[in-house]
């Protein structure tokens, strides 16, 4: 490998731990390191992206630098800066390539030039190519034996620095990650965001906010950091901020909305996810002029992303084999490694209410008997709370549990039922649970060096 003229004898001796293919799911050591000895290097997780994108050179953990090695020759090309190594060989001739310790075999990447970040982005999305032709990172896993499932764990550590934020699993799931019990709700596995890969996407049932909600069930996918709204809930949300703060979002507003305590509620196979409204909201600096600015985007095509920010103090696993999406509360404080291996989909998760009835159904409807439009049903719909929201509550979690058996009725003011689920501090007794096959480790806990998720909005 050819390296960067300040990484030291030094360095690489510190970084030469052992890492090869006898690493299991509960011992996986956090993000990307090359070489031999491996090195490990500055890693991005993106929900949008399959593959592993390498740039031209990349950033060490400990400072220093690497370059990439060359494009060894067994490696096949699938389009331009895209390639796939189809053997079990080292990937770039003596140089071997790590994820979590797992030593890759089989998987497809994607180069860079010297213009970019450097650092390696790993994709946690899947890819809509044929196996043989793009394998994604999460599918050369499973095809190599690694994980049982296509499926991964992820923690937010927000006091962490930017690049050991987001500590990933794959194909397991830490529950000293997390207060509280976990719920899970419908996910989707075949949709894509827009190009070629299949992104952990969700099943949003409605929004609400006080003195007002919108029920309009659509599958959004979870986005790296983008809010894109269909024109209904942009609406929705606009006339949200006019009606209470005469704020028009298609102008500057005061940057006090991002210190209100009110928040805005999402609803997912009956279960309720709060976020602070001011995180819509974004700083702009311009002519040496600073204002805030409404952050939602609104697409003519009715693309649905729901900017990672909505899970930043939750605990995510997402199972793309059993459709499955797990959401608790964050843990506040360190608590003792338990690792469990997914199989069956995600261990110890309860049902959201409408969890086993959440497939979308479609039907095509007259409108003023000229046009055609498709709507989406997938489960009755029920009142959602448009009460205020107020106070140090507004970071908690609810399990709506008031529902209808119409599937069309009109939406009306109800407040949900607080529960233990989900709850802020993590004290309440976990309700009835189904328990899906897997392997549990219990261990002290582990040094992360994952990177955090960057090019995030601020908010």
């Amino acid at each position: 490998m050819r390296t960067g003229i300040l990484l030291s004898i030094a360095a690489v001796a510190a970084q030469s731990a052992q890492q090869n293919k006898t690493t299991d799911v509960f011992n996986q050591t956090q993000g990307v390191s090359l070489g031999s000895p491996p090195l490990s290097v500055v890693t991005q997780f993106s929900f949008e992206n399959a593959d592993l994108i390498i740039p031209f050179y990349m950033n060490t953990t400990d400072g220093y630098f690497v370059f990439r090695p060359d494009i060894p020759p067994n490696a096949s090309w699938v389009y331009e800066g895209v390639y796939t190594s189809y053997t079990d060989d080292p990937l770039f001739g003596e140089d071997r390539f790590f994820m979590n310790g797992f030593e890759l075999q089989n998987f497809t990447f994607q180069t860079l030039d010297e213009n970019a970040s450097p650092l390696v982005k790993v994709g946690l999305g899947l890819t809509h190519q044929p196996n043989f032709i793009d394998i994604s990172l999460i599918q050369s896993l499973k095809d190599s034996g690694y994980i049982k499932s296509r499926s991964f764990s992820l923690f937010h550590n927000t006091s962490a620095s930017e690049y050991e934020a987001d500590q990933v699993l794959f194909g397991a799931l830490d529950h000293g990650k997390y207060d509280g019990p976990m719920t899970k709700v419908k996910g989707y596995s075949n949709t894509t965001n827009g190009f070629v890969n299949t992104v952990p996407s969700i099943l949003v049932d409605g929004i609400a906010g006080y003195n007002f909600s919108l029920t309009s069930q659509s599958i959004a996918i979870i986005s790296d950091n983008k809010w894109s709204f269909p024109l209904d809930y942009y609406a929705s949300l606009s006339d949200y901020f006019m009606a209470r703060y005469n704020y028009d979002t298609n102008e500057a507003v005061p940057c006090s909305i991002l210190n209100s305590t009110e928040y805005i509620s999402f609803y997912f196979s009956g279960a309720e996810y709060r976020i602070l409204e001011g995180r819509f909201f974004r700083n702009v600096e311009e002519n040496n002029t600073t204002f805030c600015a409404f952050a939602v985007g609104s697409e003519l095509d009715d693309s649905f992303r729901l900017h990672r920010e909505l899970f930043k103090n939750h605990y995510l696993v997402v199972d793309y084999d059993n459709e499955e999406i797990g959401i608790a509360q964050a843990a506040t404080n360190p608590k003792p490694q338990t690792i469990e291996e997914m199989s069956t989909g995600i261990p110890s998760a309860t049902p959201a209410k409408y969890f086993s009835d959440s497939n979308l159904r479609y039907s095509t409807v007259s409108r003023n008997h000229t046009a055609l439009y498709i709507t989406q049903t997938a489960h009755p719909t029920y009142a959602m709370y448009t009460g205020e929201r107020l106070g140090l509550s507004a970071t908690e979690s609810f399990y709506f549990t008031s529902t209808s058996s119409s599937e069309s009725q009109d939406i009306k003011t109800a407040k949900p039922k607080e529960s233990t689920e989900l709850g802020n501090n993590g004290s309440g007794d976990k309700s009835s649970s189904s328990k899906a096959d897997g392997n549990v480790q219990k261990t002290s806990g582990i040094a992360f060096i994952a990177c955090g998720l960057g090019a995030l909005m601020m908010f």
